[in-house]
């Protein structure tokens, strides 16, 4: 599993997490929801190891296998196809053993890695690749030209391939339905609903968190906030939340004023207060307000109105050289 526990997280002046908690066990779907800029971005450099926590700890299971959706694409040479491929990392290890135990002529090696080969499918990698790209709308005769030939939107397509394709223990996605239509859209929901690895998904489609997550994680002033269900049941719940926190605000309000009361009635006490009676107002005090709520990512979802004519556009053109979009 994974668990957080009470990583810190500052860079100069600003806080990025404090006091996060989180566990998330094997083959569970969490939703990730903030505001911009709340650190989502930040919680999965911390989950792939590109950040380390300036306190607390991160701990993950040292053989889990994750993979994320990048945002960049470092080469434009690659057929589509193999750039894929490049996300099964153990296949690609292998069959560069292969290689080099063929230019040896080490029978003992080619054996074992022959071996190694079969049982991490490696002889229906290419078809399963394929199978990828088909899902995501490639057509047949795309998926052996070089990436360099697509256009942005596409190239995120491959780079959410190349993270589909690894068998990972964690899959990490953010925004992976900003470049699907409608039929990849439905086709992710379906993959993702039978992946038996746990994963982490960025996204301000409602209608694909309900589809696709059983637990919503919310960022929320630094903090990390679970919710169990879908973002329908994510909504329901912060409202019951943020109800029981200003109930608690305003009883522990009327707490704090009887304390008052009672000192002020004691002379002598409020000359030289006990030492223990001050140290509970302290705590009162501490308890007493709530952290502010962010009503922005609730509100996003709630007050989305969608026209009829989200576009139109006439007679427009688009190529890159010799090829015409």
């Amino acid at each position: 599993m994974i668990r957080l526990q009470n990583p810190t997280l500052q860079r100069g002046p600003q806080r990025l997490l404090e006091g996060a908690e989180l566990t998330l066990h094997p083959g569970q779907k969490a939703g990730l929801i903030g505001a911009n800029g709340a650190g989502k971005s930040t919680l999965f450099a911390l989950l792939r190891g590109d950040l380390v926590p300036d306190g607390g700890a991160c701990q993950l299971p040292p053989d889990w296998r994750i993979a994320h959706m990048r945002q960049e694409i470092d080469t434009l040479d690659r057929l589509a196809v193999d750039y894929v491929l490049d996300g099964d990392v153990e296949l690609r290890r292998i069959q560069r053993e292969l290689a080099a135990a063929e230019q040896a002529h080490d029978g003992n090696a080619l054996a074992r890695l022959h071996t190694e080969l079969d049982n991490v499918d490696g002889y229906s990698a290419d078809a399963r690749a394929r199978k990828l790209l088909a899902g995501l709308g490639f057509a047949n005769e795309q998926m052996t030209l070089p990436v360099s030939s697509f256009s942005g939107g596409w190239r995120m397509r491959l780079n959410l391939a190349q993270a589909l394709m690894c068998r990972s223990d964690l899959l990490l996605l953010d925004e992976p339905t900003n470049f699907l239509d409608i039929a990849g859209l439905s086709w992710l929901e379906d993959w993702l609903g039978v992946l038996r690895g746990a994963a982490i998904v960025v996204s301000h489609d409602r209608h694909f968190l309900d589809t696709v997550v059983n637990r919503i994680i919310e960022i929320e002033n630094y903090h990390l906030h679970e919710y169990g269900g879908s973002f329908t049941q994510y909504v329901r719940e912060k409202r019951v939340r943020v109800k029981t926190l200003e109930k608690q605000f305003a009883h522990e309000e009327e707490l704090l004023a009887v304390e008052a009361e009672a000192i002020s009635d004691r002379r002598e006490a409020a000359k030289n207060p006990d030492r223990a009676l001050k140290r509970k107002l302290a705590n009162i005090k501490r308890r007493a307000e709530p952290r502010p709520v962010d009503k922005i990512v609730t509100g996003l979802y709630q007050g989305l109105r969608v026209r009829n004519n989200q576009c139109q556009v006439e007679a427009i053109g688009k190529a890159y050289d010799e090829q015409v979009l």
